[in-house]
């Protein structure tokens, strides 16, 4: 029905670009792990649950250019990696890793859907044409797609929790 559930077998080149882009998150994990759970026990001592991480940098990168089966190979190995510091019941961290897992199949739908993807894979991103602005156009609705997604369930989520239906309490601080 998207599109994405009919993709070929992992290339070469893809399983490549996983290894490198899992290199990548891990790395980034480790060398920010301390400052992470400072932040995060911060945010506990204040009462405040929300806490965004810069993970999506590795996560959004994977859903614009990996087949799905990687892509959720590459949310699971990162999740799973940064619930040691998680600071959550279970049921919050796999209800987060879900909504990431779906803000990122949202996103490499519309990477499929606009041409983007393709116009990234080919190699072809200093070239101006109209292929390029229909992947700078894609580009801009991958990056709301991936922000709405997660928003939109984690609001809802907040709001059954909570019973407060109000905008800035769906969003939190």
């Amino acid at each position: 029905a998207l599109g994405i559930a009919h993709e070929s077998t992992p290339t070469m080149r893809e399983w490549l670009l996983f290894a490198a882009l899992g290199l990548a998150a891990t790395a980034h994990m480790v060398f920010t792990r301390p400052a992470e759970e400072r932040l995060r026990a911060a945010r506990l001592r204040k009462g405040k649950s929300e806490h965004v991480d810069q993970t999506s940098i590795w996560l959004f990168s994977a859903a614009l250019l990996l087949p799905v089966a990687l892509i959720l190979g590459l949310v699971v190995l990162v999740r799973a990696q940064r619930y040691l510091i998680a600071r959550r019941p279970p049921s919050r961290w796999v209800f987060t890793s879900a909504s990431i897992m779906l803000s990122a199949l949202g996103v490499h739908w519309v990477g499929a859907a606009t041409g983007m993807t393709a116009w990234l894979r080919a190699g072809h991103v200093g070239a101006l044409s109209v292929t390029a602005l229909r992947g700078v156009g894609g580009l801009a609705a991958a990056i709301a797609v991936y922000f709405l997604v997660q928003a939109v369930l984690v609001g809802v989520c907040r709001g059954l929790l909570t019973g407060s239906w109000s905008f800035g309490s769906a969003l939190g601080s």
